[in-house]
């Protein structure tokens, strides 16, 4: 793929998880996909009209992955743009889709760990940055988001402080249905590295003083989800 980036850039308005409501889009609202796995193929509004499409089944599989029993981590949001022209003069193709997907560990903790959150988006910056790396029509950055933790316990608003990991991904191609097939490429691509993330997690391997972590131990039955 093309390069990965690490961004050091944040976003200034503050998430929370769960959360209620979209400021971009009121009528949107959180779905716990932990709980209700089934509720992946039916609620998102934005991947709906391809839903047919290999991309689009792929990654409702890495959802219902990223969400399941056998995952350290799990989502938060999710979105997908409708194709449009290509603007960006350095990819010679002329057709483009975007999208994001958010993404956090299941122990809370490690989400509020200043260390812990930038060893994670650099480890699935740099797996990305290894994958596919021939592949030139398709793209994938990795920065972090300000999140308040609601259902962390906390004596202060600063204590449940912590960060999500936003994943932004384009596709291109010289028509529409090429752009599809370079989505199915980009999101085997993540699935693959958030796959290396959550062993990452499990072994204890992306944070804490002495290099380990609590998440070792089995993932905690709290929940959380994507759009």
């Amino acid at each position: 793929m093309l390069d990965a980036a690490v961004e050091s850039s944040f976003d200034p308005v503050v998430r929370t998880h769960p959360w209620s409501a979209s400021v971009d889009d009121p009528a949107a609202r959180y779905v716990d996909f932990r709980r209700h796995p089934h509720l992946i193929r039916t609620t998102l509004e934005d991947f709906a009209p391809l839903s047919a499409e290999p991309a689009v089944q792929r990654f409702y599989e890495m959802l219902e992955w990223l969400n399941g029993p056998s995952s350290h981590l799990e989502s938060n949001d999710c979105g997908l743009a409708p194709f449009r022209r290509n603007r960006l003069a350095e990819v010679k193709y002329p057709r483009v889709t975007y999208g994001r997907l958010m993404v956090l560990a299941r122990d809370l903790r490690l989400n509020v760990c200043e260390r812990t959150v930038r060893r994670m988006v650099e480890r699935l910056s740099e797996d990305l940055a290894m994958i596919d790396r021939g592949f030139r029509a398709g793209a994938v950055a990795v920065s972090r988001v300000p999140t308040l933790f609601l259902e962390l316990p906390a004596r202060t608003r600063q204590d449940r402080l912590g960060h999500l990991l936003h994943i932004r991904f384009w596709a291109f191609g010289r028509d529409d249905r090429g752009t599809l097939r370079s989505l199915d490429r980009v999101v085997a691509n993540i699935w693959s590295a958030l796959r290396k993330l959550s062993r990452a997690v499990q072994r204890g391997m992306v944070g804490g003083r002495d290099g380990r972590s609590s998440a070792s131990a089995r993932p905690s039955r709290r929940d959380g989800r994507a759009r």
